[in-house]
């Protein structure tokens, strides 16, 4: 969990309902361009895709929290309650965070531009046969899928929160001709939760019998179906051989880890080096990577090296930020002596190790809801 001040309820609202308090500070970095309305709709969705869960029960979510703190995730996303109940208390209000992170980085993404590739790329393959197939995906690198849409792959996603963060900007971009095509990726089985929040982000949100038809006309979804699909795949990154990696990654214009890769490197640093290194050789030139994560000493990676001394052989421990591995891994720096250490070609278009996103005031949802502190790093594969 991210860690954060927690949101305090404000006195006054319905029985049930929590509004937010903010204070904001200079160090704050909130996309001001992410309205209220559009938090709340957010909200809305989760509060719509698991109406059931509420009021939500406080010794389900305590034990998930348990599971979590004693590092059993098998247990901790071991159940269809776990999971849901995981997706409503913690999701809600990083789904948020991350639909502002999107519009801030949106400089980078060229949504838009990616339509007109693919646009272009048909044009000039009329009539040309399959095996030209190569000579077409040539044309445009940084093309988006045959459909037009932005491919979105989100690594430890399935908890839903960058799937609702995603449909939050794409609502942002309504002007545009966007599409997004987002998979989400995770070793659980996450299927219902995308299933629910897929739906519900494409579906018109239930309105009251006693509804006007002024209320009726005004009522639409979130995003439009045409425009935005979601798919997930089971899968363990660890442990994924290259085939089925690049299947996931293949083709795809921005992928995300958000707080995820801190969870794998204290798995395994070795095997998270590794499916790092393996990205480069598995994506196209011009794919992004978004990497966000608990920052500071939350995200401190423990290395141990041996060496010889006196009494035989020594082990000593060092702890790394994990920002500066993760540097290490995809730009690194060759030295005298490997000159051509696996030849990185991502370079950094954006970091920040510590940010803040707050709650805006006057949300309202069923239970609490939390601000997120988090580092973020966005690197483009040259």
């Amino acid at each position: 969990m991210a860690p954060g001040a927690k949101a305090k309820d404000r006195r006054g609202q319905p029985k049930g309902t929590t509004s937010v308090i903010s204070v904001l500070q200079t160090k704050d970095h909130n996309a001001r361009s992410v309205t209220t309305d559009l938090h709340q709709l957010l909200l809305n969705v989760f509060r719509n895709a698991f109406s059931s869960r509420f009021p939500l029960d406080t010794s389900l979510i305590q034990q998930v929290k348990q599971h979590l703190y004693n590092r059993e995730f098998e247990k901790a996303f071991g159940c269809r309650d776990y999971l849901e109940a995981y997706a409503v208390r913690w999701s809600s209000c990083r789904a948020l965070g991350y639909a502002n992170i999107f519009v801030d980085i949106s400089e980078h993404l060229h949504c838009d531009s990616q339509r007109a590739d693919t646009s272009n790329m048909a044009d000039a393959g009329a009539g040309n046969s399959s095996g030209d197939l190569d000579a077409r995906e040539g044309m445009s690198q940084s093309s988006a899928s045959a459909d037009g849409a932005f491919d979105v792959v989100c690594l430890g996603g399935g908890a839903g929160a960058e799937i609702v963060g995603l449909a939050g900007f794409l609502h942002h971009l309504r002007a545009s001709t966007t599409k997004l095509k987002v998979t989400a990726v995770d070793v659980a089985d996450w299927s219902t939760v995308v299933h629910a929040l897929g739906v519900n982000v494409t579906t018109a949100p239930p309105l009251s019998k006693y509804a006007s038809e002024k209320a009726k006309a005004a009522n639409t979804p979130l995003v439009c179906g045409d425009d935005y699909s979601v798919t997930f795949y089971q899968c363990d990154l660890l442990g994924a051989d290259t085939d089925r990696l690049g299947y996931l990654v293949h083709g795809s214009n921005l992928i995300t880890l958000m707080f995820t890769l801190n969870e794998l490197y204290a798995s395994s640093v070795p095997r998270t080096t590794k499916f790092l290194l393996s990205l480069g050789s598995l994506v196209r030139s011009g794919t992004l990577l978004l990497v966000v994560d608990s920052p500071g000493s939350y995200s401190t990676i423990e290395l141990t090296s041996s060496g010889s001394s006196g009494s035989g052989t020594a082990k000593t421990e060092k702890r790394y930020p994990m920002h500066w591995l993760l540097d290490h891994t995809l730009i690194g720096t060759p030295s005298k002596d490997t000159p051509d250490r696996h030849q990185p070609r991502w370079r950094k278009l954006l970091s920040d190790n510590s940010r803040w996103f707050r709650l805006p005031d006057g949300l309202l949802y069923p239970t609490e809801l939390e601000n997120m502190r988090y580092q973020i790093h966005l690197y483009e594969f040259a």
